[in-house]
């Protein structure tokens, strides 16, 4: 890793968790204002975009925290996991952070 000195290593992972809560209690404010004003419609549309911003908020608030976890188990944090699986970890989690969240827009706009 960049940082050689492993407390030092852990001060700024905590820091970049600070911040990274502070971006997950923005997205979800986002998220539940967008579905309140949304179910406010009661129409089959916007039924279907609630659905989809469920489905959305699902993929960041599942995905995202498992790839911090995912660095603090691999050798760049805690060593517990093989960078082999780390790295599998890693692909799978890219994939589904960000190719499924922009297959729910696509479709949602479509």
């Amino acid at each position: 890793g960049v940082v050689q000195e492993e407390s030092l290593k852990w001060v700024f992972f905590w820091i970049g968790c600070g911040f990274f809560l502070g971006e997950l209690l923005g997205c979800y404010l986002i998220f539940a204002i967008a579905i309140a004003d949304f179910e406010a419609c009661k129409t089959d549309l916007a039924t279907m975009v609630v659905n989809r911003i469920k489905t959305m908020r699902l993929i960041i608030f599942v995905t995202w925290p498992l790839i911090t976890i995912t660095w603090v188990l691999s050798s760049s944090g805690a060593c517990v996991v093989d960078d082999n699986y780390t790295t599998i970890g890693y692909v799978i989690l890219d994939a589904t952070a960000k190719n499924m969240y922009g297959v729910v827009i696509w479709s949602t706009t479509w």
